[in-house]
């Protein structure tokens, strides 16, 4: 049973192997073809990014022509295979950098991400997440606010969030006051708080609480309200073992009588900053209580007092948190210094990163509407609005046309179609423990029609013949309509399959692939009667039938091996 081996080179760089010979190649009836060997190194799509065409256009709300937004893709620079999620992170976080809850509050809540969808195609989208009240009588699912009990801190107390502390008055507090800190000394962050696993928003949003009871004439700490960063933050939260080496942003009280302090970086100096207005009862039967913010918004995150006296409004703006990475997972934690006598807090509520993390979800059916966050009688407070939106979405997204072209969507610029995610309907609860219902438009996103070259890593490699037809098939469609039909099976002249692991070229973004498989398969080779070649022509394809980009000379190996005589 003879056999030709048959080597075919290529320096094309498209993944196509043409070999022309000088001498006619015989190919006997009922012939079969394998796979001897492969070695190619793949090249790394690229772009550079410049201020020319990392300019990304686009609309969330309020009109999708003309287009209202404009972001700038940061850093700029070459974009490989090696870093292409670096830029899909610049992307998302140039989109959001641009929207503005103090000029569009509108946009409060939106949160944009282009990333890799799990066909591997790039896609933009726009998901919304509500301003959720933590206050309330059912523990959301997010919040932990026991951990300190839980985790044997010395003198921990549980954190209760929405309890009574007197009678038909609720809010946040611990029992007594901390034995720990006063004075000169700093207070254990870890004897009496909560916190959230899943982290805040990555574009537009709040962090927000009030004062409900404040009654200390100072030099004590009442609270500490501030983030942590990433997942060694998150992870010691989840053990009680933060302190301030470990925050990056914070507000505190230290009573009614002091200057309210903030920092903005981890292990930096407390600030001095204004003095608590309304604090008591009488304010708070008035709801104009002071209220303190952490603002999400424009890439970074600052701290803002607003407190009311005669219908005048106080706002004061704090310095923004110094180092802040607006692509990265924050959480945030209150911690409870003084007891109930001395320290309350209400009017808690937080934006959430809409992507999720973990148990992460835009719409989460545990929500509450804001009710209770809408008491707040201080003039020109920002207001979160609920699922009757009085500016509906308005999605509109435009790209460079290299920029376009480099993420798979081909010859366009404006993004089309556009999908908005369905309605949900969400479950809420008014002040008085009633429920309503209401909707929520969830986002919108878009899926580019063409493959993202860079994100297609070590999976499956076809080898293809234009030259021979073969008895081979393959269940996966060759158009988006039969796939997403679950059909458009077909023969198809593949000659192997390759489930090769890649080798990173360190420096590159380049890889090698090198297969040789241990047994030849050999496919049947359908010719009626013998043939006689001077060309043989195959091709090397991602799994989902796209062309790899190769570098310098690449091999490629077949054997024909004649029927028996």
């Amino acid at each position: 049973m003879p056999q030709k081996l048959i080597r075919l080179t290529s320096n094309t760089g498209d993944g196509v192997f043409t070999g022309l010979f000088n001498q006619d190649i015989l190919i006997k009836e009922d012939s079969e073809i394998a796979l001897q060997s492969l070695s190619v190194e793949r090249q790394s799509s690229a772009i550079v990014i410049t201020n020319e065409n990392g300019k990304i256009e686009f609309s969330s709300v309020g009109g999708a022509d003309p287009l209202l937004q404009e972001g700038a893709i940061s850093p700029l620079g070459e974009y490989d295979r090696s870093n292409y999620k670096d830029l899909l992170k610049n992307i998302s976080s140039a989109m959001n950098r641009d929207c503005n809850l103090t000029t569009q509050i509108h946009e409060w809540g939106l949160q944009h991400q282009c990333d890799v969808a799990d066909s591997g195609l790039i896609q933009f989208r726009c998901l919304l997440s509500p301003f959720y009240q933590i206050q309330k009588p059912l523990l959301p699912d997010f919040i932990v606010n026991d951990m300190s009990v839980e985790e044997n801190v010395a003198n921990a107390e549980e954190l209760n969030v929405w309890t009574e502390f007197q009678a038909g008055e609720y809010g946040m507090w611990r029992e007594s006051d901390t034995t720990t800190g006063g004075g000169s000394s700093e207070p254990l962050l870890t004897e009496s708080y909560m916190y959230s696993t899943i982290p805040c928003t990555k574009s537009t949003g709040i962090q927000r609480t009030r004062f409900k009871r404040l009654n200390t004439n100072g030099g004590n700490e009442s609270f500490t309200m501030g983030l942590v960063k990433g997942a060694v933050g998150l992870s010691k939260l989840q053990g009680a073992s933060f302190d301030l080496s470990d925050v990056v942003y914070a507000i505190r009280a230290r009573g009614h009588t002091t200057a309210m302090q903030y920092l903005t970086s981890a292990g930096g100096a407390w600030v001095d900053t204004v003095s608590p207005v309304n604090y008591s009862t009488a304010a708070w039967n008035n709801n104009l209580n002071d209220v303190l913010d952490l603002e999400f918004a424009q890439g970074g995150v600052k701290g803002v007092i607003r407190s009311q006296t005669t219908g005048t409004v106080t706002k004061t703006i704090l310095a923004n948190a110094v180092d802040f990475d607006d692509g990265e997972d924050y959480y945030f934690f209150i911690s409870m210094h003084e007891g109930k006598t001395n320290c309350v807090l209400d009017l808690t509520g937080v934006t959430l990163d809409p992507f999720g993390v973990g148990e992460g979800a835009s719409i989460r059916n545990d929500n509450i509407a804001p009710g209770i966050i809408t008491e707040s009688e201080i003039i020109d407070l920002p207001l979160f609005e609920d699922g009757f939106r009085p500016v509906p979405l308005t999605p509109g997204i435009k790209l460079d046309e290299q920029l376009a072209d480099y993420l798979g969507f081909t010859g366009a610029t404006n993004l089309t179609p556009i999908n908005e995610f369905p309605e949900v309907q969400v479950v809420a609860l008014n002040i008085d423990d009633e429920e309503y219902f209401l909707k929520q438009r969830i986002g919108f996103g878009i899926v580019a029609p063409d493959s993202f070259d860079n994100s297609y890593d070590s999976d499956t490699y076809i080898i293809d013949t234009q030259t021979f037809t073969l008895d081979s098939f393959d269940s996966y469609g060759l158009t988006a309509p039969e796939r997403n039909a679950g059909s458009g099976g077909s023969r198809r002249n593949i000659i192997a399959t390759i489930p090769v692991t890649e080798t990173p070229i360190v420096g590159t973004g380049n890889s090698i692939i090198q297969y040789e498989p241990a047994t030849q398969n050999y496919v049947k080779i359908n010719n009626r009667g013998d043939m006689v070649v001077r060309q043989i022509r195959c091709r090397l394809l991602t799994g989902q039938y796209d062309n790899v980009k190769t570098k310098g000379l690449t091999s490629l190996v077949i054997l024909i091996k004649e029927p028996y005589e």
